[in-house]
């Protein structure tokens, strides 16, 4: 995929979903960048693809061999179903991690789940809404995930970096550790985690995935959903319009603040 900064490592990636026959679209804040800038949003962080579930199996085969080349892969399950995954370069930074979700049927809609995490952005008590009131050791939580990320900074003093290294690094990197043994729906009903998480679902009309469009970018034909603009409306809203702030987990038009179970009939929901 030729994308301004990421454009050989997406395109490595990409290759590999295409041999594989993974059909895929590009989705949510790369796509509006593309359509709206032609280029990446400079303040979106990841870069977002969405499949349907009969292709998991075909990307799980070729899991491996996007390990090989170079990728670190991590996968997302909830009550038992794979939902997506995460590719992200291990060495080097010329690539923004890639986020596969994975869309499931039910009937005209398309759904998947979504593990929100709360984090202070100054919107009020709407970035609070569904998360279990602990604001204390939220912040607290959230403070040692800062203070392990700059563990390495060199000008702190030799204290600061002792409490780095010797406390914040350890009791986040546990928490870390743990988490990533469970499925998301644990991370929402067990203390501390659901301090800091809530399931929610995204809801799409599934015409969208159905028929796939291509927009041309740079001379690279690259799938995104049918009637894409009517699509941005539904998630954006005014999508024209740049928004540095933007929450989709109270801005997204198409985002439930409720798990799937109680937004479609789970009883139909095949495990993938």
């Amino acid at each position: 995929m030729k994308m301004q900064t990421a454009a050989p490592s997406l395109w490595a990636g990409v290759d590999l979903l295409n041999k594989h026959g993974i059909r895929y679209w590009l989705d949510s804040g790369s796509l509006l960048g593309l359509v709206r800038d032609g280029a990446e949003i400079p303040w979106d962080s990841d870069i977002d693809l969405g499949i349907w579930a009969d292709d998991m199996a075909r990307l799980m085969e070729a899991l491996p061999e996007i390990k090989r080349i170079g990728y670190e892969v991590s996968v997302r399950h909830y009550r038992g179903i794979l939902y997506g995954c995460t590719i992200k370069q291990i060495n080097g930074n010329d690539m923004r991690p890639i986020h596969v979700h994975v869309y499931f049927r039910h009937d005209d809609l398309a759904w998947s789940p979504q593990t929100v995490l709360f984090a202070p952005n100054g919107r009020g008590e709407r970035a609070k809404v569904g998360f279990s009131p602990w604001p204390a050791l939220r912040r607290l939580i959230l403070y040692l995930r800062e203070e392990a990320r700059q563990r390495k900074v060199a000008d702190a003093a030799l204290l600061h970096r002792m409490w780095r290294w010797g406390v914040c690094f350890p009791l986040w990197g546990g928490f870390v550790v743990t988490r990533n043994r469970f499925d998301r729906e644990h991370w929402c009903s067990l203390w501390p985690f659901s301090v800091l998480y809530a399931m929610y679902t995204w809801v799409v009309p599934a015409r969208h995935f159905d028929t796939l469009d291509t927009i041309n970018h740079d001379g690279v034909e690259i799938p995104v959903p049918s009637e894409v603009e009517t699509y941005l409306r539904l998630r954006y809203h005014d999508w024209r319009r740049p928004v540095q702030d933007w929450c989709y987990w109270t801005d997204d038009g198409c985002i439930k603040p409720a798990p799937p179970e109680e937004v479609i009939d789970w009883t139909k929901v095949e495990r993938v």
